[in-house]
């Protein structure tokens, strides 16, 4: 990328890493090929980092990123300033920020005599809405992976609760298939004790089951319980999804409301 003189850059260690950045506006910086610097790094994660562009000042902040967001080798965890020289690291991939002097508006005219200070014609141009664009495109994006998440957050959800409520029936139905034969049982032998001869053991035959039941009965309570386990995994794997949908896919705040910063907690 070819840059004019004065503009502020992010510069990489290739001649083709070279990222001139706009008057104002929030840009993204990440893996992915939606973000307005896309750094072609594995260690990068998708949605890495933030600039934002205000009043003729940049701010840098890290977006929950895996590997981190690192200046002069100090590691970000509030939105800071850049100057000229500021070495960057976006967990493995080095950038340094370029300000020129003409960029920043450190020169001053000398003053003396001879100086005039004559206000000629001034007219208003287009009001340009860069920031403010990028801004409400980037919203929109963020916006459209949250719903993305949430329709598989809402999918795993549902298939959580019906395999819990259909694995709580089995094991109710092979509870009751199994406990029947085992009561029936205890009524033989509780007989025999009375007095009432030998227990006829034969009669465990009849009924639903029979001696079967018992089988039958532990399978069935063995499956329901792995199903409703199963069940209550998937609703914890479903809040877990959602606590890091709201970590990776924050709504920034808007760059025209003042310079960035972290709320108090």
């Amino acid at each position: 990328m070819s840059a004019t003189v004065g503009q502020v850059l992010l510069v990489g260690p290739t001649a083709d890493e070279v990222f001139a950045l706009p008057e104002r506006g929030y840009l993204l910086v990440g893996r992915e090929e939606h973000c307005d610097i896309v750094l072609s790094d594995p260690t990068v994660s998708r949605r890495h980092a933030a600039m934002r562009r205000r009043n003729g000042e940049d701010w840098l902040e890290d977006l929950d990123s895996r590997g981190g967001t690192w200046v002069n080798g100090v590691r970000l965890g509030e939105p800071r300033r850049l100057v000229d020289g500021d070495e960057i690291r976006f967990a493995g991939h080095h950038l340094r920020y370029r300000r020129p002097v003409s960029a920043a508006g450190d020169t001053e005219a000398p003053v003396g005599g001879g100086a005039r200070f004559d206000v000629q014609r001034q007219e208003a141009g287009t009001i340009n809405n860069v920031g403010r664009d990028q801004y409400l495109s980037y919203v929109t994006h963020v916006q459209q992976q949250r719903d993305s998440f949430a329709r598989d957050i809402a999918a795993t959800k549902t298939r959580g609760s019906w395999l819990a409520w259909i694995g709580l029936a089995i094991y109710v139905v092979g509870f009751l298939v199994y406990a029947q034969v085992i009561l029936r049982f205890i009524a033989l032998i509780w007989d025999s004790m009375a007095g009432k001869g030998q227990p006829d053991f034969s009669s465990l035959n009849g009924g639903p089951g029979g001696v079967a039941g018992i089988a039958i009965g532990f399978l069935a309570a063995f499956v329901g319980t792995v199903m409703l386990i199963v069940g209550i995994v998937l609703h914890v794997v479903a809040a877990a999804r959602r606590r890091r949908m709201d970590q990776q896919f924050p709504l920034p705040s808007p760059p025209w409301t003042g310079p960035p910063g972290r709320s108090a907690s």
